[in-house]
């Protein structure tokens, strides 16, 4: 996935850099250090589930959603939305509200970050 996110970058003549990160990191602060060291325009998050939802929370509470755009594919959202549809988690209270406090966060992560992306587009536009 993130070699085709690349291929478009590059078609359009962008660049890309940085590293990979580990799936199952609780800490992403050193790697988004390095990748506002890089200044990019966009970063590209491309990690699923929990991962995606501790990176993107934590990208926001660093205050690079202010200085940088972020985009990759939601794998999150869709897949809690799945989970919660599943007939073992319907007719698991606690199981529905977890999944339920998931997608909460993760839209609310989405939610701050288009909103900023919304603003920035309004001053350039």
């Amino acid at each position: 996935m993130q070699a085709g996110f690349e291929k478009i970058l590059k078609a359009a003549g962008g660049t890309s850099a940085g590293s990979l990160v580990p799936l199952g990191t609780p800490d992403y602060s050193s790697y988004l250090i390095q990748a506002k060291a890089y200044g990019p325009q966009v970063l590209i998050n491309v990690m699923g589930g929990g991962d995606q939802v501790a990176s993107l929370k934590q990208f926001v509470q660093f205050g690079l959603d202010k200085q940088m755009a972020v985009g990759g594919a939601l794998f999150e959202l869709e897949s809690i939305r799945a989970e919660m549809q599943s007939p073992e988690v319907v007719s698991d209270g606690l199981r529905l509200h977890n999944c339920y406090q998931r997608l909460q966060s993760a839209e609310s992560a989405v939610q701050a970050l288009y909103t900023r992306w919304a603003e920035l587009e309004a001053k350039q536009g």
